[in-house]
């Protein structure tokens, strides 16, 4: 009996450091995008949860020691951020240009962050300061992303994909609900009164100052991805003859 548990515990190991790492299931051709779309499909999981043989970190939830926005009159600080919705997120378009060596990816999710911050200066003109926490809540954003790279050969001779950068929009398509704590160190009137200036203007508020919060997440998915696309050779990845 001892011998049977033993055995099935040992399997149950196996199978879960092979599910931990993300795995090419087919190959595809370069211009077969549905193929492409539903390979990263596939990977999501494996490659949001952090790929242990690589070190790669984890992106949901996604940490984020320090962050800054100083945009159009306001200066917030963000530390401690977390971030949750990369591993949930919905794959709609991806290809390879392989002349102009571009990866093209466009994917939508819902985002959550959490955060302790401290804010001072004008919001869309009008004056605010706090210190607190604060959540924000984005439903159904939308990534279009342009991730140039190089062909190289790894260790082995073997040609595979070198991400150099990245590109990308944004495109928040639903609501986007904001809430601090403390707003003018706890003036409940300025508070509601600003919570409700924020939360009309939801969209403008979004695009004009989300960007250096999504520069940060968009390196470190793009580190991710180039550390996994450097342990795969192109001969796996891609069709060439047929």
């Amino acid at each position: 009996m001892r011998a049977v548990v033993y055995s099935l515990l040992f399997a149950m190991q196996i199978s879960f450091i092979y599910s931990s790492n993300p795995q090419i299931y087919s190959r595809c051709k370069f211009w077969d995008s549905g193929c492409l779309a539903r390979q990263i499909q596939i990977n999501v999981p494996s490659l949001v949860s952090g790929i242990s043989k690589l070190g790669t970190e984890v992106l949901d939830p996604m940490r984020i020691d320090h962050g800054v926005i100083d945009l159009a009159g306001l200066k917030m600080d963000l530390t401690n951020a977390v971030i949750r919705g990369y591993g949930s997120a919905v794959v709609d378009r991806a290809s390879v240009d392989p002349i102009s060596r571009y990866l093209y990816l466009v994917y939508h999710t819902d985002i959550t962050i959490d955060s302790a911050y401290n804010a001072g200066g004008r919001l869309l003109g009008a004056p605010i300061v706090g210190d607190g926490n604060i959540r924000i809540v984005a439903k159904n954003v939308l990534i279009e992303a342009h991730l140039p790279f190089d062909i190289v050969n790894d260790a082995r001779g073997r040609a595979v994909i070198e991400l150099k950068g990245i590109q990308y929009r944004l495109n928040f398509k639903d609501n986007v609900r904001f809430d601090l704590s403390n707003l003018f160190h706890g003036n409940k009137g300025l508070s509601d009164s600003m919570h409700h200036f924020i939360n009309s203007n939801w969209r403008v508020v979004s695009d004009t100052y989300s960007r250096p919060i999504f520069d940060i997440a968009q390196e470190k998915l793009l580190n991710v991805l180039r550390s996994y696309l450097l342990t795969q050779p192109l001969e796996n990845m891609f069709n060439f003859f047929n």
